[in-house]
């Protein structure tokens, strides 16, 4: 079953129905906060006598899931941003069309997750490619992306270690529900850190192949 269909299937439904589910009512919610206006690019300004305040951006805490799936979608998300970013959206409506911007990308994103680990446990043979400078510069970008990401989260971590063992007053403020809820969302960078390691290693190798075949 699992190999008839592939993870390259099942991974894009499952997380995209989970993006949904953690960001869906969130999402909702927001637009409807900002539907009680009649003007979606209102910005925040100091409240005048006789100027009504109306705001379009929501000040306050992220919702957990939501976090949790921004980091899990770390790659969707920055190509989300990079389709809004040009049309200038202000405030909460940003944040609206940049979710909805990400969505296709979760799919896309999840799609060639499937496929790499498809190819890896023989469900879809991997087809011979020829030497490529360019792609021998995406390996390298992105083994050196895997690196730095893997070195911030070990660095993090070893911090919030430390900080914790010796009681610094810095987490004094901070309830162990927060320092939890920090750790969850931070999680699946580890995960995407790993996995760009695992493709980039991967694909400097047939880089490499391809070019002593080239020779």
């Amino acid at each position: 079953m699992l190999r008839r269909l592939g993870l390259r299937r099942i991974l894009p439904i499952v997380q995209f129905a989970l993006y949904g589910m953690l960001v869906g009512p969130d999402s909702i919610y927001l637009y409807e906060v900002l539907a009680e206006n009649t003007n979606p690019t209102w910005e925040i300004v100091a409240l005048q006598e006789g100027v009504p305040f109306r705001p379009t951006h929501i000040d306050r805490r992220i919702p957990t899931g939501v976090a949790f799936s921004t980091t899990l979608n770390f790659p969707a998300v920055v190509f989300g941003a990079v389709v809004v970013i040009p049309f200038r959206p202000k405030g909460t409506k940003a944040e609206l069309a940049h979710r909805l911007a990400t969505a296709p990308f979760v799919v896309f994103q999840w799609y060639v997750v499937g496929l790499w680990i498809d190819r890896r446990l023989g469900f879809v043979s991997a087809k011979p490619r020829a030497f490529s400078k360019p792609r021998l510069v995406l390996w390298w970008a992105l083994y050196f992306v895997s690196i730095i990401l893997l070195g911030v989260l070990g660095l993090g971590a070893g911090g919030l270690l430390i900080a914790v063992f010796y009681n610094l007053p810095t987490l004094s403020d901070v309830r162990p529900a927060e320092i939890g809820s920090a750790l969850v969302t931070l999680l699946p960078l580890a995960w995407w850190a790993v996995f760009f390691y695992l493709v980039s290693r991967s694909g400097l190798r047939r880089v490499s192949a391809a070019a002593l075949e080239k020779t």
